[in-house]
């Protein structure tokens, strides 16, 4: 027998719609647990809330492909230990779970060996944006600046560092 699909909640407020955005800033700034959590007040007060459930899925879904990222990463540098692209890899998926301070001294690391590498300060300054420190991220992208004046970023830091200021209000908002 197939399952008849479930009709999607729509926000039928302006708080509930703030609230699936804030979930969704969240979400792509890496704040998983954050979003999580916040879709799970949203379900205990709707159980059929299949937005917010969406949401949730998405979230850990996110949590998941960084978790296999790290793997990934950390057997390659077990093999090749100064594979770059590993490198640089395993700091953002750190950044990803939200293990910050593991990923900015990975990163660190990767700067000592390489103090003009672009593509490792662009990962860090995204990172710190991303995780709400932004005013770290300001300097790092001044020193980005400053050494690599014509690194092409595929995304502009000003659009991280907006990310990271919204997903700041989320989550002292509060939903």
């Amino acid at each position: 027998m197939r399952r008849r699909r479930q009709t999607p909640v729509r926000p039928t407020d302006a708080g509930t719609a703030g609230a699936y955005y804030g979930i969704d800033l969240l979400i792509r700034s890496g704040r998983y647990e954050e979003a999580t959590r916040r879709c799970d007040k949203m379900l205990r007060d709707n159980p059929n809330d299949t937005v917010a459930r969406d949401y949730k899925d998405r979230a850990l879904r996110d949590v998941a492909q960084a978790t296999e990222k790290l793997r990934r990463s950390e057997e390659a540098l077990r093999d090749d230990p100064e594979d770059f692209s590993c490198m640089v890899n395993k700091g953002m998926a750190l950044m990803q779970l939200g293990r910050v301070e593991e990923a900015l001294d990975h990163m660190d690391a990767v700067l000592r060996d390489d103090p003009d590498d672009c593509d490792v300060m662009y990962a860090k300054a995204v990172g710190l944006a991303l995780n709400g420190r932004l005013g770290e991220a300001r300097e790092c992208r001044k020193l980005l600046d400053r050494t690599c004046p014509e690194h092409l970023c595929p995304v502009p830091l000003d659009n991280f560092l907006r990310l990271g200021e919204m997903a700041n209000m989320v989550e002292l908002a509060g939903t």
